[in-house]
């Protein structure tokens, strides 16, 4: 994220070709995912017994600036190799979040609901 003064007023920009009133469609497509996974997933157990699953997610960072073909903006401005996934001393990409998804459904695909917390 870059702060740019325009007259006295800072303008946050947050990527030269991602206008940041795209975040709030972007984290409705993540949450989406998560919901349609737990409505395609959720089934109740065989048996009688009062058992139930569930998801407990915390502190989705995810970064849409992340591109691991160009030069990462946010907090990878140093030109580093980080790779498909990332680093762990930043935000998520994409392709980790979704690739977390997955593992998910693998691990348990039966889950009740997802507790979603953090900020």
């Amino acid at each position: 994220m870059t702060e740019n003064s325009l007259s006295g007023v800072r303008i946050r920009t947050f990527h030269p070709y991602i206008n940041a009133g795209a975040l709030p469609a972007l984290f409705l497509v993540l949450l989406l995912q998560l919901s349609l996974f737990v409505s395609e997933t959720h089934a109740k157990p065989e048996s009688d017994a009062a058992t139930g699953y569930f998801w407990h997610i915390t502190d989705l960072h995810y970064d849409f600036t992340y591109n691991e073909l160009e030069i990462p903006y946010s907090c990878n401005a140093i030109n580093k190799n980080y790779g498909k996934f990332g680093d762990y001393s930043c935000d998520a990409p994409a392709i980790l979040i979704e690739s977390i998804i997955k593992e998910m459904k693998t691990i348990n695909s039966h889950v009740d609901f997802i507790v979603w917390t953090g900020q």
